[in-house]
């Protein structure tokens, strides 16, 4: 069973799920304790629970004691393993805003079905999600905290790659969980990559970039992936990419260019940091997928403010 568990500050452990043989570095998630009480903060999908059970079992951590399920949204590769893991947890809620509630409820509403649809082979990869029982979903009010131990995880709704988004901000510490709003970061290569699927909302984006950046965190836990110190930096490269990037795709909707090695290429031409991805491929392999997905949102919002 390969996944790894790190301490990266005290009582917070990044587990990467290593979601497929030779694919590491691509999907987190993080285990929170203090106090004989513990959360999850995002959970991974459905094909890797037994691995997040097995990291918070490593830790010492009893069944008892999970107090908290605390998926950013409810994409499969970060709720994806929600149902799942309530089984092994007794005394655990599950956090959901109110438009995710339904499709944590019952998956084959509509959730499995898009999932398949956007992600084709990735989502039998990540595996269909077991429903959640509705009396076991905390849902998600602006502005909620909630406690565990001594430590207190504020929630901020943060929309645009998905309506149903949550960030979630430990104190003390400062130590901000922002999902997917903030985009991908490969430590590796030091960059950062939007994550904008169809249906994306660019400017409820925009606003949820400024949230997040007027929160001050001291340090970003990014579920793809890793952990800076300069979260400030990397949310306002962030913000000036997207900008960048819809002009780019403004003149690949007007080239009608619309296979994905081209726009790859078309992409990598104005972009340093698509450039970097590109070179080391193998490396980035996971984020050239999601970056491929994205493409979407952006064509879609670029045709919209067109008109067409």
């Amino acid at each position: 069973m390969s996944y790894s568990v790190t301490e990266e500050l005290p009582g917070v452990w990044f587990v990467d799920l290593r979601v497929s043989e030779g694919e590491n570095a691509f999907i987190g998630a993080f285990i929170v304790a203090s106090g004989g009480e513990a959360a999850c903060v995002e959970l991974g999908p459905a094909s890797t629970a037994h691995k997040m059970a097995c990291a918070v079992e490593e830790l010492g951590i009893d069944t008892e004691q999970v107090k908290y399920l605390l998926p950013t949204h409810l994409h499969i590769d970060h709720a994806g393993a929600a149902g799942s893991l309530l089984k092994k947890y007794p005394q655990a809620s599950v956090l959901a805003h109110p438009r995710a509630v339904p499709h944590m409820i019952d998956p084959d509403r509509a959730l499995w079905q898009a999932s398949v649809d956007v992600l084709g082979p990735l989502a039998e990869l990540y595996g269909k999600p077991e429903p959640v029982p509705a009396e076991r979903i905390i849902t998600f009010e602006e502005g909620m905290t909630l406690e565990v131990g001594r430590l207190k995880l504020n929630v901020h709704y943060t929309p645009g790659h998905a309506s149903h988004h949550m960030s979630i901000m430990l104190e003390p510490g400062a130590l901000l969980f922002p999902g997917d709003a903030a985009g991908c970061y490969l430590p590796g290569l030091d960059i950062i990559i939007p994550i904008t699927p169809s249906p994306f909302r660019f400017e409820a984006e925009l606003d949820s970039l400024e949230k997040l950046i007027s929160l001050e965190p001291r340090t970003n836990a990014y579920t793809h992936f890793g952990f800076t110190t300069q979260p400030r930096h990397y949310m306002e490269a962030q913000r000036e990419q997207l900008f960048s990037w819809k002009e780019i795709f403004k003149e690949i909707v007007a080239k009608d260019i619309i296979n994905n090695n081209d726009i790859f290429s078309y992409l990598a031409e104005r972009d340093e940091n698509i450039k970097k991805l590109l070179e080391e491929a193998q490396m980035g392999s996971a984020f050239l997928k999601e970056t491929a997905l994205s493409f979407s949102g952006l064509i879609d919002t670029v045709k919209d403010e067109a008109g067409g």
